[in-house]
């Protein structure tokens, strides 16, 4: 009587515990195609167009993402709720990031966050239906969570047994991370220019893995350092020797102020020469203008008074001048900036790369390091955080002798909060004034940055473009006194 008793008991016993582990499982696997939705669904419209061999890539990542957060948080209910939060805090980030420079989370972001904290203030956050819906989801997950999910009983040895299988997993999926070419045997492919329709269509999770694995440049096809020291060889001499390998001298003045040059000399004589003089070349200015451009280049505004006036006289009587692109759009001037420095194509680095928070860039040949080896005095000009960016390191790698940042430019004159173009020209010409020699100067102004809905531009500096074709957005109101200050600067430079 008492054996049956006993039988029982143990078997209503087990099945409540059979229950219990069900609906703990039911609550995981939800977890985890609920963290997918909510990854995707606040920005993506189209997620329930992803291709299912994406889908399920992106379950098996994100799976294992809960796996490790639901042992390392000792398999409790709170653990699989700050999963679902997480997917939901990134998920809500890329939509505003998407709003804010066209384009979701990338691997090197990660490695900016702290410039993105400086340049936040100027945006500004706001509640669309979507957004609403996704956390009103959220909020009634962790409801059911904590209404019907049962709470597991700790055994003795749980802690160290759940942190064991939580870093077993993580080594495991290193592992597999290290094994695999997401690109190749995923079939992944992330748009260099459509970074977002990339994540859109194959999944946020898969494509930030595929992007992580590339943030290491691959060689080009083809290249190898010989061919590299073979295609310079014939620009590796001095440049104060020419190829024939006579030495010329900078030219003198004489006593009446004439500029007298000196016949070349040839190699043997070279010794009998005095010490060569420093290089004796014009200052040179380049300035990198925050969004600056020719709007009148833009379909519908042909013929407006869009064009900026001035830019185009100066244009007209340079040298050269013609269209630039550039690989940043809504964010990533650095990338602008390593561009124009070292003549390497962000074409060859992939999406979402930032050379500058990436990569050590001590002795890679730039316009900096250049102008140094001639003589020049070279000096950097940002009104910003130094450290945005790692400026403060990157431009010293580079060989600038001087960066003036935020911190040297107190009282100076601000448009919507920010340093004028006019005060960065102005020290432009301090520099030059200052300097022994020819100088190297690199401008990168900060007048013009977004975000654009702070309400701070006067309403005499507002620009209403005539054109019933085009609703132009704020920012078409800051290039215009960056063209009129532009203006006031060049005489000076070319006096």
């Amino acid at each position: 009587m008492n054996r049956e008793r006993t039988e029982t008991s143990s078997g209503a016993t087990g099945r409540p515990r059979a229950m219990d582990a069900l609906r703990r499982s039911v609550f995981f696997a939800l977890a985890v195609v609920l963290g997918f939705l909510l990854l995707e669904l606040p920005w993506n419209g189209d997620v329930f167009a992803i291709p299912q061999r994406y889908v399920i890539d992106n379950l098996l990542i994100l799976g294992l993402g809960c796996a490790i957060t639901f042992l390392a948080g000792q398999r409790t209910r709170a653990s699989l709720a700050a999963f679902v939060g997480l997917c939901l805090m990134w998920g809500t980030a890329n939509f505003f990031i998407i709003a804010f420079k066209g384009q979701p989370i990338v691997p090197a972001d990660l490695f900016a966050l702290g410039t993105a904290a400086s340049v936040a203030g100027g945006y500004s956050l706001f509640l669309t239906g979507r957004l609403a819906f996704c956390w009103a989801l959220f909020a009634a997950y962790c409801i059911a969570l904590a209404k019907l999910c049962p709470q597991r009983k700790r055994a003795r040895w749980d802690i160290a047994a759940n942190m064991l299988a939580a870093a077993l997993l993580v080594c495991l999926g290193a592992m597999q991370y290290q094994a695999i070419d997401i690109k190749k045997d995923c079939e992944v492919t992330v748009d260099v220019w459509d970074v977002r329709g990339s994540y859109a269509t194959q999944g946020t999770a898969l494509c930030f893995l595929s992007r992580a694995q590339e943030l290491t440049p691959k060689p080009p096809e083809g290249y190898s350092a010989e061919a590299v020291d073979a295609i310079l060889a014939p620009f590796a001499e001095d440049p104060l020797t020419g190829t024939d390998g006579t030495v010329a001298e900078s030219p003198s003045p004489d006593t009446t102020g004439n500029q007298n040059s000196t016949a070349p000399t040839t190699g043997d004589a070279a010794p009998e020469q005095p010490e060569a003089l420093p290089y004796d070349g014009p200052n040179v200015i380049a300035i990198m203008n925050e969004t600056f451009s020719d709007l009148s280049e833009y379909p519908g505004l042909e013929g407006t008074n869009a064009a900026p006036t001035f830019f185009h006289e100066v244009a007209n009587d340079s040298l050269a001048a013609g269209d630039v692109y550039v690989s940043a759009m809504g964010g990533g001037t650095c990338n602008s900036e390593f561009e124009f420095l070292t003549g390497a194509s962000m074409g060859n680095m992939g999406g979402g790369v930032y050379p500058y928070v990436l990569y050590d860039l001590e002795g890679v040949d730039n316009l900096a390091s250049y102008f140094r080896s001639l003589g020049y005095g070279t000096h950097a000009i940002h009104p910003a955080e130094a450290a945005n960016w790692r400026r403060d390191r990157i431009y010293e790698q580079l060989g600038f002798d001087a960066f003036d940042d935020i911190t040297t430019m107190e009282d100076a004159d601000t448009f919507r909060d920010l340093v004028t173009d006019r005060t960065t020209y102005e020290r432009v010409l301090e520099k030059i004034d200052e300097g022994e020699g020819p100088q190297f100067v690199f401008d990168v102004t900060i007048q013009n940055h977004g975000g654009y809905d702070t309400g701070l531009v006067p309403a005499a500096d507002a620009v209403h473009l005539e054109s019933d074709e085009v609703e132009t957005p704020r920012w078409t109101s800051f290039w215009r006194p960056s063209g009129a200050r532009m203006r006031i600067c060049a005489g000076s430079w070319t006096s």
